[in-house]
This record gives structure tokens, C-alpha cells and sequence, in this order.
């Protein structure tokens, strides 16, 4: 089975973020790694100086509080 990434720097509550997971979820497991708030243009900064919080959320994906591409790293 297949472990499937699904991330994106519009928020967590972005529309098409649920479905997409959704769409893979036969394809194999799928995790949603999204900031708590729209973020776009950021998808290349890091945050380095700050401790990483995650938060989980079910069956919603959790929220982020670092920039995007620290949740791929």
C-alpha cells in the first residue's frame, strides 16, 4: 500500500483540500499536512526558530503553525 502526502500553503480549510485526500484514500494511506491559515507564496520559506506544533484533527486534516515547506522537510 502506498503512503500518499497530501500538503498545500492555502490552509487547512482550504476547499479541495478533504476531497482531494479523499479521492486518494483508495489508493493508499494518505496523510494531510496543511497550514492553520492561508500561507500562500511562502511554499519555499522555513521556520527555523520557532518549536514545531502540530495538531491533530479526525477525521479533518490537522493544522500547522511553520511555513509550508517545513512540513514536507
Amino acid at each position: 500500500m502506498a503512503l500518499l502526502l497530501v500538503t498545500n500553503d492555502d490552509g487547512v480549510h482550504a476547499a479541495g483540500l478533504a476531497a482531494l485526500a479523499s479521492a486518494l484514500a483508495d489508493l493508499g494511506e494518505v496523510h494531510v499536512l496543511a497550514p492553520e491559515r492561508e500561507q500562500s507564496a511562502r511554499g519555499h520559506a522555513l521556520t527555523l526558530h520557532r518549536p514545531l506544533r502540530v495538531q491533530r484533527r479526525a477525521p479533518d486534516p490537522g493544522g500547522r503553525q511553520e511555513a509550508p515547506a517545513r512540513r514536507v522537510a
